[in-house]
């Protein structure tokens, strides 16, 4: 027999005598599962000459076991990784589109440096730590603090320095910079008096918005190689993977006892369930299916972890 919590609990306050109750006392309870957006599974359509015709599921491929109810429909699939069993949507964005941490340095191997809040290549000085950010599509900030950005000087030679002052209107293209990366290049371009110059460097190392590109001839050298702290690229829109991760967990280690970096990453893959309702088999030409991992020890494979 089973007890409705709520009043097993009244009747041990009211009594010490227990009231059992029928199976008929207890109410339904109903679960529902909430996704942002649906997945199309990666499938083909097999046909015949007599009409018959069935889709041929990657999920589904060496299953395990299947269970079929008048209600649902349960299947124990074979270890699979999760990017075999979707459709690819995702796409590659570019460095330009999104946010990248990096140092950069000249084609001839030296890094940005910073000295005083002036910028040039190479020698002594801090070097650069440069945060991309972008404003719109390949339009970016470069920002080496929360505060602190390159800005071009107004005047020619319009000489690239930090700074923490806040620029609007016309003035603010003094801190933006149309970015462009290719063939593991990158180059900055931005807006002068002069009309468009990219950031480059001369024989005193001194970098400025002074670049460009006469008749196949560069004036002065605006390429730079990013040495990326962050991906060059990310992956948008779905990318399913299931990942064992591991997190810095030294407490002796006080550089990453706030942190959260990661200090190990390994994909693996696992045994899936997969669930639908059955009623939509048979009515719908398409059946919305719940996906869950089946492995819940420390880690996917279901085995502890020694390291």
């Amino acid at each position: 027999m089973l007890y409705p919590l709520g009043e097993l609990i009244n009747s041990n306050m009211e009594s010490s005598a227990v009231q059992i109750h029928s199976l008929s006392a207890l109410f339904p309870v109903n679960f529902t599962y909430k996704y942002n957006k649906e997945e199309k599974l990666s499938g083909q359509l097999a046909t015949y000459n007599n009409g018959f015709g069935y889709y041929k599921h990657d999920l589904f491929d060496n299953f395990q076991d299947a269970s079929l109810s008048k209600k649902n429909l349960l299947v124990i699939t074979d270890v699979k990784h999760l990017k075999t069993i979707f459709d690819k949507d995702s796409e590659s964005v570019s460095v330009g589109n999104i946010s990248g941490c990096t140092f950069l340095k000249a084609v001839n191997g030296k890094y940005l440096c910073n000295l005083n809040n002036d910028v040039y290549v190479g020698g002594i000085g801090e070097k650069l730590f440069v945060n991309i950010v972008p404003i719109t599509k390949n339009i970016v900030e470069l920002k080496t603090t929360k505060t602190r950005r390159l800005q071009i000087d107004k005047e020619y030679p319009y000489t690239a320095r930090l700074s923490e002052e806040v620029l609007d209107g016309e003035e603010v293209e003094r801190q933006r910079f149309e970015i462009d990366f290719k063939d593991g290049l990158m180059s900055f371009k931005t807006k002068t008096y002069e009309g468009y110059r990219f950031l480059s460097y001369g024989m005193d190392r001194v970098v400025r918005a002074v670049g460009l590109m006469l008749n196949n001839t560069t004036v002065n050298p605006y390429f730079f190689i990013p040495d990326f702290v962050s991906e060059s690229s990310i992956l948008y829109n779905f990318d399913a993977k299931t990942t064992e991760i591991k997190y810095f967990n030294e407490l002796a280690n006080t550089d990453n006892r706030t942190t959260v970096n990661i200090k190990e990453e390994q994909e693996t893959n696992t045994n899936l369930l997969v669930s639908c309702s059955t009623k939509d088999i048979s009515t719908l030409n398409t059946v919305s299916v719940n996906i869950a991992l089946t492995k819940t020890n420390f880690s996917s494979s279901g085995s502890y972890t020694v390291k």
